[in-house]
């Protein structure tokens, strides 16, 4: 058997010993890496040229990335990139840039990566709230499993404040700062309904206590057509008795205090001070 092809197929890198049992041998192997076809990028383990670095880490660690280094595999949102690398193993050893998570012992024949349960039930351990919330909304929007299956898989007091996560999910959500504007709303205590179509208008992020339209509005919005539809949607709403309010992703993941402070000064009718 190729060598190479084997490491292919194994992810891109793999141990050693899993491509002998897979049918090469070590004189093919000791070839493919003297040729430059493989490196060593650890005694025992063999990667392609170009190979994913989580991918080696997870190979050299004997486990499979997960949390969020797992989280593109799975196509899942993520609100802010790895800083490191997040492996889940039996052991493992510390190693600079290499966050581990304790697992049962698994062989991972081909892409060594956590399945999506896993991979969530390690990031709402790890990451702060608001992203392993990205994560789990996700997921859960995209179909890929559901609040009260995930709810069986954190029991205990342990997982109080886990759980308390879920909370915050919805079957739907169209973008990462949607997800973080409705638990922004849901803490502010305010009452509103999510995607609500309002005739003459259309469909509305949110509404705020039957009177405040609020918008989270994405890169798309800063298109010229869509920058004047917005326009005319706001100038209706105006027309209509409704007050707007138009939200950036900084706004959403950076200044949510400011957020709630404007939501309570048009709901108050209070004037803000410069």
């Amino acid at each position: 058997m190729d060598p190479v092809e084997l490491v292919r197929k194994c992810g891109g890198a793999a141990r050693i010993g899993q491509i002998l049992a897979a049918g090469a041998t070590e004189y093919s192997v000791r070839a493919a890496v003297s040729r430059g076809l493989l490196l060593r990028p650890h005694p025992g383990v063999v990667a392609v040229p170009l190979a994913e670095s989580a991918v080696i880490t997870a190979r050299i660690q004997g486990g499979a990335m997960s949390c969020v280094s797992a989280a593109r595999h799975h196509r899942l949102w993520v609100l802010h990139p790895p800083e490191g690398i997040h492996v889940s193993c039996p052991r493992g050893n510390p190693a600079p840039g290499v966050v581990i998570h304790r697992a049962a012992a698994r062989k991972y024949p081909y892409l060594p990566v956590t399945n999506l349960v896993q991979t969530l039930l390690d990031a709402v351990h790890c990451l702060p709230e608001p992203d392993a919330l990205v994560l789990l909304q996700s997921a859960i929007g995209q179909g890929s499993t559901t609040a009260a299956f995930l709810r069986t898989k954190l029991t205990g007091n342990r997982n109080g404040r886990v759980r308390n996560l879920l909370s915050y999910t919805t079957p739907r959500a169209d973008s990462v700062p949607e997800i973080l504007a409705r638990r922004i709303l849901m803490d502010s205590g305010y009452r509103f309904e999510s995607y609500v179509w309002i005739p003459g208008i259309g469909e509305v992020d949110f509404l705020v206590e039957g009177i405040l339209i609020l918008e989270v509005d994405g890169e798309h919005h800063r298109e010229k057509r869509q920058f004047k539809k917005d326009r005319r949607r706001d100038n209706r709403a105006a027309v209509d008795g409704y007050r707007v309010l138009r939200f950036v992703y900084e706004d959403i993941v950076y200044k949510p205090q400011e957020v709630v402070r404007l939501i309570q000064a048009v709901l108050t009718g209070r004037v803000l001070p410069n």
